[in-house]
């Protein structure tokens, strides 16, 4: 009896059998060195941009905290009735809270960011660094790992508190110089001194974004330096307690936190928010997110799709000497074979080739993109292009290699045995449509990157040439921590001072504060900010109506403000807006407490808060005494006009004793806001330069294999009277309306592209006549000179030796 089962393939004879056919496709491919280095260029290219984007994604998106149980990690947020989210808690309120929540978080602690002076060791200058205020749970999470000293506490608990700080690698370096004996040594931090007690080894970065400079518990820092307000309540999740059930849990101690001197109101709601990697804000940025992957998904099909030309051109070329093989006793599964394998080699070695130059790209972006944030005193957590990174982009490499190969592997039996039947190189009409549909397509991918490219740079250069309504160039934010009228009015005095005045918001340090205002009995929320009389003066922003403010508006019981001419033109829409009256809540506790202001001018808009927010934001302008507790910044406007090349540490050491002020030019504050549209022009200029080098080396292959393929068509046309330039007029020609018929896919999905992005991003113009227009005319252009090589090539042909091509 016969049994119908085939017998089993030895795995010995299996391995054998594969490394025969890679030893075949190397062998193929080597005799073939200018084919393969291409296909390699530019699977390269492809996947070292995506292994970049991975790999800045997994460091801050995906990568989980650096401790056990991160899945489980969450913060606790409340909600008041006006649906406004606070993170952010006083040190009672933290305390209450971390208290509170032990009954459904394990090791709740608290958190707070501070950004510091601090006087490095040996040096007389002060620098700008970043601290973290904790509480000891916080090092059950990091389980910090010290390179020098030790903790000045006990993570067990029980032991006594000493005023020490911990230094982080980098604060390490930055603040005491890499020297090996600073256990022991005293930093000041702000207007204390702190002993060092210990350095963490590199790899304790916390869990933030911004790595620290230093840890320090909260208690010793406010003890010794002040109360401090602004901290992060977090934990871990009980097992069994999910993040619903946690907040549930926490709506009682949350309404019924203490509010001695908040001027917030108690929030209506606790929210318990899962965060499990770097990115607090990982919700409102998944767009963005989005957005790149799609981009860099296009970037791929398009090299996709010359590896697929390609070796839809490779495979036809060589039909008639695979039907050879096949008369020969090859089988069809071994041509498929062949093609796989050496798209598979091809592949692979392109996936090395990218993690290569994915590990060069990283650490030179880096590099640079660190150095913009360094300047104002923070350190960025690492990126790594780490095994993971490297396994995504060997494993994608396979898949594309795999992929492309698939359909001109299985279209290699058919195109042997038409040609074993006498059809040559040339085939039918059939797979030069293919081609030519591939470069369809390849423009269509490319189109819609060029676009967004184009745009994106078009803002960045935009966000550097804004117009914010005053000039920056003189105005330095001299950042003192104690203010009072006496120093005030000695900056004023002071002869490299043009004018000082005392505000609650620094201009472009940040977003601006918004106050319910009602008039007539509806309310918003518009922007506002608390300054003195010299303010406008300062700034030299325009009272275009009415008057300025002056010190008989400073008053308790005046009731006279400015508001900004969009302010004007929103609220009474028709008239100039002087004279008029409006109610402000200034306490914004969620009771109403309304007080009458009468505007007495209308200034000229200008940008005070970030740039996506623009300069006809309605501003609502409230006076204040100087250096009173709502106007607690000091800006100074400098003679001569720059402030740049003030030396701002010679003021600080003349009046503050401390020297602990922490100046920054306003053109400093603005370069800041410009860093992450800077980098979005850097990362789309070189995903489009990429896209249309791989655009344009697609089309050079494709073109010249079909000029290959066409070259008895073309002697034949040549032989009955057809010049050398119609013969280049044509073959251009064809490339040319081939990019044109891409450019006609690509520019409606450009389109819905950027609608979607302004709709996430109101600051960015998305409508931009010149790219919209370059880019097409750039495309053409590339297209029409790639071919115009293989079409020369074409033009020269001998119709003789064409015609006695089979």
């Amino acid at each position: 009896m016969h049994s119908n089962r085939h017998p089993a393939i030895h795995p010995s004879r299996l391995l054998s059998a594969c490394r025969e056919e890679i030893h075949d496709a190397i062998r193929g491919l080597v005799r073939n060195p200018w084919f393969s280095l291409g296909i390699v260029v530019s699977i390269a290219i492809a996947l070292a941009a995506n292994a970049v984007l991975v790999a800045f994604l997994n460091a801050y998106f995906w990568k989980p905290l650096p401790f056990a149980r991160a899945a489980d990690h969450v913060e606790i947020y409340g909600r008041d009735a006006a649906g406004r989210v606070n993170s952010s808690w006083r040190s009672a309120d933290a305390r209450h809270l971390r208290e509170a929540a032990a009954s459904v978080l394990d090791r709740a602690y608290a958190f707070g960011e501070r950004r510091a002076t601090v006087q490095p060791l040996g040096s007389a200058d002060v620098v700008p660094a970043v601290g973290a205020l904790v509480t000891r749970e916080y090092f059950t999470l990091v389980e910090p790992r010290l390179a020098l000293g030790r903790l000045p506490f006990s993570t067990e608990g029980g032991g006594r508190n000493e005023p020490g700080i911990v230094l982080s690698d980098q604060g390490w370096r930055r603040l005491a110089f890499s020297r090996t004996d600073v256990v022991g040594q005293s930093v000041r931090i702000d207007n204390a001194f702190f002993v060092v007690s210990g350095v963490m080894a590199p790899a304790v970065t916390g869990l933030e974004p911004i790595s620290p400079d230093f840890w320090i518990l909260a208690d010793t820092y406010e003890s010794t330096v002040g109360p401090f307000d602004g901290y992060i309540v977090g934990g871990l999740l009980r097992h069994g307690v999910s993040a619903a059930a946690a907040s549930d849990a926490m709506m009682a101690p949350m309404r019924s936190l203490p509010r001695t001197g908040s001027q917030t109101g108690p929030p209506a709601s606790a929210i318990v928010f899962p965060r499990p990697s770097l990115i607090r804000e990982r919700t409102e940025l998944q767009p963005l997110v989005l957005s790149l992957l799609v981009a860099f998904a296009l970037m791929t099909l398009a090299a996709g799709a010359n590896l697929t030309g390609i070796f839809h051109a490779r495979v036809a070329g060589r039909a008639r000497a695979a039907a050879i093989r096949v008369a020969l006793g090859a089988t069809r599964g071994r041509l498929v074979r062949q093609v796989l394998f050496e798209s598979l080699v091809l592949a692979c070695a392109g996936g090395v080739l990218a993690v290569a130059g994915a590990w060069l790209v990283v650490s030179r972006l880096q590099g640079h993109v660190f150095a913009m944030v360094a300047q104002a005193g923070l350190t960025l957590a690492p990126v790594r292009v780490d095994w993971s990174v490297g396994l995504y982009t060997l494993l994608l490499a396979v898949a594309v290699g795999c992929a492309c190969a698939l359909a001109p592997a299985l279209a290699a039996g058919t195109a042997s045995a038409r040609s074993l039947g006498g059809g040559g190189v040339r085939g039918g009409p059939g797979p030069r449509r293919a081609l030519q549909r591939l470069v369809v397509a390849q423009a269509a991918i490319t189109v819609p990157l060029l676009v967004v490219a184009g745009v994106i740079a078009t803002n960045a250069a935009r966000a550097r040439q804004v117009d914010v309504g005053y000039d920056l160039a003189p105005l330095i934010d001299m950042g003192f921590s104690d203010l009072d009228p006496a120093r005030v009015e000695q900056f004023r005095l002071d002869p490299r001072i043009a004018d000082v005045t005392t505000v609650a918001a620094i201009p472009l340090a940040g977003q601006s504060p918004r106050v319910p205002v009602m008039v007539d009995g509806e309310t918003r929320r518009l922007a506002h900010n608390v300054v003195d009389a010299r303010f406008f003066d300062t700034l030299w922003i325009p009272i275009l109506r009415g008057r300025s403010l002056d010190r008989s508006d400073e008053a308790p019981n005046a009731r006279g403000i400015i508001v900004s001419e969009s302010a004007a033109r929103l609220l009474w829409p028709g008239t100039n807006g002087v004279g008029q009256s409006l109610d402000l809540d200034l306490a914004d506790t969620g009771s109403p407490q309304w007080e009458r202001y009468d505007v007495v001018g209308v200034a000229g808009d200008a940008l005070y808060g970030f740039f996506f927010e623009g300069r006809e934001l309605p501003m609502i302008y409230v006076p204040a005494p100087v250096a009173s507790a709502s106007t607690g910044q000091l800006l100074a406007r400098v003679a001569g006009g720059d402030a740049a090349a003030f030396d701002t540490r010679a003021l600080c050491r003349a009046y503050d004793a401390s020297q602990l002020c922490r100046p920054m030019t306003l053109s400093a504050l603005a370069d800041r806001q410009r860093v992450p549209f800077v980098v979005a022009a850097e990362i789309a200029s070189g995903l489009g330069s990429l896209t249309l080098v791989l655009a344009c080396m697609g089309l050079y292959g494709l073109v010249s294999f079909s000029v290959v393929r066409q070259t008895r068509d073309i002697g034949v046309r040549m032989a009955i009277g057809a010049t050398p330039r119609s013969v280049l007029v044509a073959v251009a020609g064809g490339a040319g309306r081939r990019m044109l018929a891409g450019v006609a896919i690509g520019l409606p999905c450009a389109a819905l592209l950027l609608g979607l992005v302004e709709w996430r991003v109101p600051f960015v113009e998305t409508f931009s006549p010149t790219v919209y227009l370059l880019v097409p005319a750039v495309l053409f252009a590339a297209g029409v000179g790639t071919a115009l090589v293989p079409a020369r090539r074409a033009a020269r042909v001998d119709p003789i030796v064409a015609l006695r091509q089979e």
